[in-house]
């Protein structure tokens, strides 16, 4: 069950902590730099300290331990978690996926933000040497979210419109595509890097203009509460295969750019294609049949879990020697995993959370630290940023629109589905980090990407607002009270639905019709799976009394991250006689 905050004055005690909290990091980094100025970081030049002992002494035991790579790794963990949740709990608050929280929060403490504000404190906490620390343990992270993403792409449940996304995703993926190559043409002789050629510049912009994130897309979907309508279903289900194909795209151009002449970029093709077809066509009946020897549904052993563990790595592993990439390996081992039981849950669960708070917000650092906006110094530069923008969200909306109006969409849903497929986030900012570590985009182009990714993930959410959400909620306001047999019951945990409704049904007993509300929290990340288990959860103590007692009950199930607005909105809907 999701976390949810008790009263408003314990949610208020938790914001005001962390505020401490960075009030008094960002008083310490204040006064060093107001002490230390353009010496060295020294403690003995503390003069507001007036204390019989040497701070010499402290001065030296200090950095001796700062430096040392656990303890400045730790210290690191420290700032760039905290900042990170602070910043995704206020984005949520107004509305965007956690996601654009802690992408910024990778700016602000990079040398955009905490650089720019105090050099001398950024050179303490993120010297040069230890950021490899860093990108390290986030790629352990990306291996551990691709493994999930993977997992979650499973499109059985909609396969009735599966012939219409096909068309719509390839279409939205080969527009862009083409755009990027365009693009590359004109930015090849200012933004490229010496040891990149322009086939292999050009491929890369395209794939990184085609993309589309996923899982913020089915966050997006779910929180407008449209995954029941045909735009909702088409749209992600385009997104999953978006995702798949832009994955593979994205190996076959890792593989050209990394190879030496064309009998080596023919070689790493065909490496792919077999390893491809290996996981594919021999080792996932494999793991089929191995799950349904050894997978119950009450119980997964961790001998099993360590094998499936060795899989994903093993996979990661092939795919990094092949030159492809460890993060599609990791993928790959993510779609074959057998779906027996309650494996993919149980696996989903001991990896998601861990790797979504802990291990990605240090991806975006790590991101943050390499996106500097003091490159972007004149107006033909923010300009050239604005270019990339415009042809980027014209590829993706105006193919996804084109590809809706085909299979007979609404101009309006058209519309819609063309934002929701520009949406792009995390997936976006994992392939622009590997274009930048094979040299192929530069430190200036880098950043523009990055900001093109965040511009167009942060417009979504509000345009599909106003197109899908205001006006519902405008005809709501209108609807005039009208008294009728409702009763509606709105719970948090599960026991207390229980109770109310046991009581409510011994007063009022079968004379009234019972709707039971449960409205919850966002998680951190959401896929179609997590929501059908969170509300399997909440509401099937409710629906079994109601089999008991034979007193019938309509359950309705909300997600968001404003919980009494929800609630006053369902009001408005039902009009109950009683609350």
């Amino acid at each position: 069950m999701e976390h949810q905050f008790p009263n408003k004055n314990f949610r208020s005690i938790y914001i005001l902590s962390f505020l401490s909290f960075f009030l008094i990091v960002w008083m310490i980094f204040y006064f060093a730099q107001k002490n230390f100025g353009e010496e060295s970081f020294s403690f003995s030049k503390i003069k507001f300290l007036d204390f019989p002992i040497s701070f010499a002494s402290i001065e030296s035991y200090l950095k001796l331990k700062i430096r040392n790579p656990i303890v400045q790794l730790i210290f690191q963990l420290l700032i760039i978690l905290g900042f990170s949740r602070f910043l995704s709990i206020f984005f949520r608050k107004i509305g965007q996926p956690s996601v654009i929280g802690e992408i910024f929060a990778g700016i602000l403490l990079g040398p955009s933000g905490l650089g720019f504000l105090a050099p001398k404190v950024f050179e303490f906490v993120f010297p040069v040497q230890s950021l490899e620390n860093l990108h390290t343990l986030s790629l352990f992270g990306l291996i551990a979210f691709m493994f999930v993403l993977g997992m979650e792409f499973d499109i059985g449940i909609f396969e009735s419109k599966i012939r219409h996304a096909i068309l719509i995703s390839h279409l939205n993926i080969l527009v862009p595509f083409l755009l990027g190559m365009v693009l590359a043409y004109f930015l090849y002789k200012d933004f490229s890097t010496p040891s990149s050629n322009f086939i292999s510049f050009s491929l890369f912009i395209g794939v990184a203009l085609s993309i589309t994130a996923f899982p913020v897309l089915a966050r997006i979907v779910q929180e407008h509460k449209i995954i029941k309508t045909q735009l909702g279903i088409i749209s992600i289900i385009c997104a999953a295969i978006n995702d798949f194909t832009g994955w593979i795209i994205l190996a076959v151009v890792i593989s050209i750019t990394t190879a030496q002449g064309i009998f080596s970029a023919l070689l790493s093709f065909l490496s792919i294609v077999l390893f491809v077809f290996f996981i594919l066509k021999v080792l996932q009946p494999f793991l089929t049949r191995f799950s349904k020897v050894y997978i119950t549904q009450e119980v997964i052993g961790r001998g099993v879990l360590s094998f499936l563990a060795l899989i994903l790595l093993s996979s990661a592993f092939i795919t990094e020697i092949l030159g492809i990439h460890a993060l599609f390996g990791a993928f790959l081992s993510g779609i074959i995993m057998p779906n027996t039981g309650e494996l993919r849950k149980v696996l989903a669960e001991k990896i998601e959370d861990f790797t979504s708070i802990f291990l990605l917000p240090l991806f975006f650092a790590y991101t943050g630290l390499r996106t500097q906006l003091g490159l972007l110094y004149s107006w033909d530069l923010v300009g050239i940023t604005l270019l990339v923008i415009s042809v980027a969200s014209l590829g993706k909306i105006g193919s996804g629109m084109l590809g809706a109006r085909y299979i007979g969409m609404s101009w309006k849903d058209s519309f819609g589905l063309g934002v929701l497929m520009n949406t792009r986030g995390l997936v976006e900012l994992v392939i622009l980090n590997i274009g930048y570590d094979l040299g192929i985009l530069s430190p200036q182009l880098f950043t523009i990407m990055v900001i093109m990714a965040l511009i167009s993930t942060i417009l979504t959410g509000p345009i599909i607002k106003i197109l899908f959400s205001e006006p519902q909620k405008l005809k709501i306001q209108k609807q005039e009270y009208k008294p009728n047999n409702k009763i509606l019951i709105s719970f948090g945990p599960p026991h207390s639905g229980e109770v109310l409704f046991n009581l409510t049904t011994q007063i009022f007993g079968n004379q009234f019709q019972y709707n039971a509300l449960h409205v919850t929290l966002f998680p951190e990340s959401l896929t179609i799976d997590r929501f059908k288990d969170i509300k399997k959860i909440n509401l099937e103590g409710i629906q079994k009394i109601s089999n008991q007692k034979k007193i019938p009950v309509r359950t309705i199930f909300r997600m968001t991250n404003k919980v009494t607005e929800e609630i006053i909105s369902v009001i408005e809907e039902e009009n109950p006689e009683y609350v």
